[in-house]
């Protein structure tokens, strides 16, 4: 049985993930509330959540067919940058 190449991805694909999470902490924003929270396990545990959100959206784009509206992918992202950012505040925690 032929095995799959796997295609890794590119610094510059990376790079534009972390950009496109990176966010202002002094400005009013989704994260801002996020931002004064100092405990380090709820923001991992919040991480988890938006995970699991983001798994929800994969999920209801399988399940709805091929008329499916592009906005569960774009929730699916939205939960996947929080995560990151959520991840990023608790490492800077640590510092």
């Amino acid at each position: 049985m032929p095995t799959k190449k796997i295609s890794l991805p590119s610094m510059k694909q990376l790079k534009r993930v972390l950009s496109q999470a990176a966010f202002n902490p002094r400005l009013p924003g989704p994260m801002s509330a996020m931002v004064k929270i100092s405990d380090r396990n709820y923001l991992e545990k919040r991480a988890i959540e938006f995970v699991s959100e983001a798994e929800a959206c994969r999920f209801v784009k399988k399940n709805t067919g091929p008329d499916a509206l592009n906005w569960e992918e774009e929730e699916y992202q939205k939960h996947l940058r929080r995560a990151i950012q959520c991840l990023a505040l608790a490492i800077v925690k640590e510092e």
